[in-house]
């Protein structure tokens, strides 16, 4: 792993995630990598989603009825590894 270089700009501040049980999905895969390495504290509740959880949606309306459509085209497994 490589350090970091010098940056005056970086923020070296704290960092909180605010967090709550309507969270899922990819958000929910934000939390618990935020939480794995310990990028700041998390306020809140428990995320709502599961270690397996989908993301980035396709929208599209049906030609004839113009009903919208959501297809969730990936699959992400909140694994990791020590």
């Amino acid at each position: 792993m490589h350090e970091l270089r010098e940056n005056d700009l970086r923020f070296s501040g704290n960092t909180y995630l605010l967090n709550g049980h309507f969270t899922f999905s990819s958000v929910a895969d934000f939390a618990w990598t935020f939480k794995h390495f310990e990028m700041g504290e998390i306020i809140g509740e428990e995320t709502g989603g599961l270690a397996i959880s989908f993301g980035d949606i396709i929208v599209q309306n049906l030609p004839n009825s113009d009903l919208q459509l959501n297809v969730l085209h990936k699959l992400f497994f909140a694994i990791f590894m020590h």
